[in-house]
């Protein structure tokens, strides 16, 4: 049997009927941490882009009464983007 260790190195264990098996739950784990990374990755341009519209629409748009209660508002965003997971 073939496993791979926290390192990463392929170790055989002397059980060849197995081998196949073992990798390919190895490797479907892996296709799946690679497409939950990507789809993380869309979301954060995502919430980039929605910050980034309204930083130029709401605060440098905004009366300057306004302005310091937008740059709050987008800076709590901003936070809550960062801290999360």
């Amino acid at each position: 049997m073939l496993l791979v260790d926290e390192a990463g190195r392929t170790v055989h264990t002397g059980e060849p009927r197995r081998r196949t098996h073992v990798l390919v739950r190895v490797g479907i784990k892996g296709v799946l941490l690679t497409q939950i990374s990507a789809a993380q990755a869309t979301l954060d341009k995502v919430a980039l882009g929605l910050l980034d519209d309204h930083a130029h629409h709401c605060v440098i748009g905004a009366e300057d009464s306004d302005r310091d209660a937008k740059t709050d508002e987008l800076m709590a965003a901003g936070g809550r983007l960062m801290h999360r997971g």
